[in-house]
């Protein structure tokens, strides 16, 4: 057999590796990637604040497997039976785990320029670099999405189901609200429910969607707590209006982070001008979360591989694999059901 069949061989050969035919077999590793994580620190306006928040962490196997503590504290213990006597033993407490795993989930999308537009447009602009960069930024987006609203028990249209997002991972500490937010009651309800567990005191913060973040503010600007202090020197600067960029709650202040991808339903913001118009979902969550114990576990990082030529054009893919880890879930909280202001 001669080097071309060989080669040929061995292409067909990679066409066909799968998770299925390569398990326990090293180095089936396909095409040549190429890691992007030097390329996402450049890309800017992402709109993915809480991806750029999250720790990233190395994933094996087919599947992550984590301790979840579901007890945290006391337990059934009462605090004034930790007191024991000489030469004796201590009564028991013994922290609550369960034992969560969960599918790596694959993200992609696949990059095609014809050669003709790559040569066409070269003087001025590099449409290979600019369709790579919008693919990236479509992975990130669709990460950030699938943190807040995926559903591993719903599939999407090529069959495939996402990983499960915060929305069906939060489960302890939930205040179904149903309804338009009125005041800053069921912010305090959920961080209560979240300091009874033992948490609060890490680092918190709260995410909920643009139109959210508006009604807060108009909340704020409504109860008129607050005042104006322009000095002398300002006078020709004056700014109108106030923004809540934090929370003071019973822990101290908490950062309120606007997130387009919140709403469950894209494109948003939510529209009633009829079927033909943009539209999101009617109602979103509001999330307070202890980042400290939030991760996404990557099985491989985002890259980039060349496809296949199959004619006269450029072919690449940009995927990664991965999951959302939640280690201590009592130490977070939704609000669910939340209307979205529609003016």
């Amino acid at each position: 057999m001669n080097d071309n069949n060989i080669n040929s061989t061995l292409d067909e050969i990679k066409k066909d590796i799968t998770s299925a035919n390569t398990q326990g077999v090293a180095g089936n590793t396909g095409l040549s990637r190429q890691d992007l994580s030097s390329s996402l620190v450049k890309l800017t306006n992402r709109g993915t604040p809480l991806r750029d928040k999250l720790k990233r962490k190395q994933g094996n196997g087919l599947a992550h497997s984590w301790n979840l503590r579901s007890a945290l504290g006391l337990g059934a213990n009462n605090p004034k039976d930790m007191f024991y006597a000489e030469d004796t033993l201590p009564s028991v407490s013994t922290a609550t785990y369960s034992q969560k795993s969960a599918n790596y989930k694959l993200i992609g999308d696949t990059v095609i320029v014809s050669s003709f537009a790559i040569a066409a447009g070269r003087s001025y602009i590099d449409l290979l670099a600019e369709s790579t960069e919008s693919a990236m930024r479509t992975v990130i987006q669709s990460e950030e999405w699938a943190i807040f609203n995926g559903d591993s028990t719903v599939t999407n249209d090529n069959g495939v189901s996402s990983f499960d997002g915060l929305s069906k991972q939060i489960s302890t500490n939930v205040v179904s609200l149903s309804g338009a937010l009125t005041g800053t009651d069921p912010l305090d309800e959920a961080i209560e429910l979240i300091r009874i567990q033992g948490g609060g005191m890490g680092n918190l913060a709260i995410y909920c969607s643009f139109g959210i973040q508006r009604k807060i503010n108009q909340l704020q600007q409504a109860s008129g707590d607050f005042r104006y202090f322009v000095q002398a020197k300002d006078l020709g600067n004056t700014v109108w209006g106030a923004n809540v960029s934090m929370y003071q709650s019973t822990v101290g202040a908490i950062p309120l982070v606007g997130d387009f991808f919140v709403n469950p339903a894209t494109p948003y913001p939510y529209s009633n001008a009829g079927s033909s118009a943009a539209a999101g979902a009617s109602s979103s969550n509001i999330y307070i979360l202890d980042l400290d114990y939030l991760a996404m576990v990557d099985l491989k990082p985002m890259g980039l591989e060349d496809l296949a030529k199959i004619s006269d054009n450029e072919r690449k893919m940009v995927n990664e694999y991965t999951v959302l880890e939640v280690t201590a879930e009592p130490w977070m909280a939704a609000i669910t059901g939340v209307t979205e202001p529609t003016a």
